[in-house]
């Protein structure tokens, strides 16, 4: 659960940094605004949810070492593209089908806070506003 906690974590920063992106960027219309958004976060949660864990469990037998960017950070080297499966066995879906599946159902679950803190707010400075003897 940790490893999920982590995953759902860096995808909420990956979402709040982005929307900054495209909110500096500045596109002409909100079609165009969203549509950058919804691309963008697809592709850095995609890559943070499924395929980091998919490349560190996965045995490739020195290959991410002849990857020009990859093969010469020596921390990304000794962690990537040296796990334990040679395949995708009964063992690999246990281990890392069963960590893919725990971080897919966390994110369902932390995707609902942002949402709801804000409906909150809201909720309670219109209470505070309307009603002064409530606050």
């Amino acid at each position: 659960f940790l490893g999920a906690g982590a995953v759902s974590t860096i995808n909420f920063v990956l979402k709040w940094g982005l929307r900054r992106l495209v909110a500096w960027v500045g596109y002409r219309s909100w079609t165009d605004h969203n549509a950058s958004l919804l691309t963008m976060l697809f592709c850095a949660q995609y890559i943070n949810t499924a395929l980091i864990v998919l490349l560190v469990n996965a045995q490739l037998h020195g290959y991410m070492a002849e990857v020009p960017l990859i093969g010469r950070i020596r921390l990304l080297t000794k962690y990537v593209g040296n796990g334990n499966f040679h395949d995708m066995s009964g063992e690999w879906y246990v281990a890392v089908g069963v960590a893919v599946s725990t971080t897919l159902l966390a994110g369902v679950f932390t995707n609902c806070f942002e949402p709801l803190v804000t409906s909150l707010k809201k909720y309670v400075y219109v209470s505070c506003k309307y009603r002064i003897r409530a606050c």
